[in-house]
């Protein structure tokens, strides 16, 4: 994407401000989670020859997503809070054109059968602060969505493939209510936006935590990708739906 160096200067430079205004944890804290999240998927994406239908073309309308994630919270005063989450969304599917469809310079006719790929899998890489870390609970910072992931098609011995492979910055947010008995009601999320795309990722949930660090989570997930010029491709994808996980806190 375009002006990545600019992005990386505003994220380093955001980073500097935040412990104006932190607050750190009372105790030493790891909590690691794994969750299933099944949304369905839309959009559209291009090479600027063929706008290309997930869903109509390509015959992909929804995909079962492994999430797995890690968290260090501290006390030193300064040091912002590690998160490290990975979320799969590749998902491969076999349809019939119907229509002819042009991509990286391959032309897949009408009536041809076409396997395809599209792989939006991620690790966001976050450091962030407790604001707030009572009955409220609010955490502020910053992450960085690293994008390994590939556009591909494939028919009788051709292949087309556009790699998506980027570091994108975005603001990071996660603010709960504690609720009697354990419960947790809240939302988080990444957002980022500018000429060249958008990333709008946000989970509402509710939580649960025993006294014992069993807990569980189940809650409401969307993600949508708006891009511009990686690796000279454009998309629009949206991927949404419920999601159940499983977390440990120690």
């Amino acid at each position: 994407m375009k002006h990545r160096n600019l992005y990386t200067g505003l994220l380093l430079a955001a980073i500097t401000t935040f412990p104006s205004f932190q607050a750190t944890a009372d105790t030493l804290g790891i909590t690691v989670s794994a969750g299933s999240w099944m949304p369905d998927v839309t959009g559209e994406f291009t090479d600027s020859a063929t706008i290309i239908d997930v869903q109509q073309d390509l015959g992909i309308t929804d995909t079962d997503s492994g999430v797995y994630s890690f968290s260090f919270e501290h006390f030193i005063f300064l040091l912002p809070n590690i998160k490290v989450q990975s979320t799969g969304l590749d998902i491969q599917s076999t349809s019939i054109m119907t229509t002819d469809i042009i991509f990286e310079d391959i032309v897949y006719p009408i009536g041809t059968e076409v396997s395809s790929q599209v792989d939006l899998s991620h690790v966001d890489y976050i450091l962030y602060y407790e604001v707030l870390d009572n009955w409220v609970s609010l955490d502020l910072g910053l992450s960085v969505l690293n994008f390994n992931g590939v556009i591909s098609m494939q028919s009788e011995g051709q292949i087309s493939e556009i790699e998506l492979d980027e570091y994108l910055p975005a603001i990071y947010g996660n603010a709960s209510v504690e609720l009697p008995v354990g419960f947790s009601l809240g939302a988080r999320g990444n957002l980022f936006s500018t000429g060249d795309g958008n990333i709008f990722d946000y989970e509402v949930y509710l939580g649960w935590e025993s006294d014992f660090a069993l807990g569980a989570e189940v809650g409401y997930h969307q993600f949508t990708l708006d891009w511009e010029d990686i690796s000279d491709s454009y998309g629009d994808l949206s991927y949404d739906g419920y999601y159940a996980s499983i977390t440990l806190h120690f």
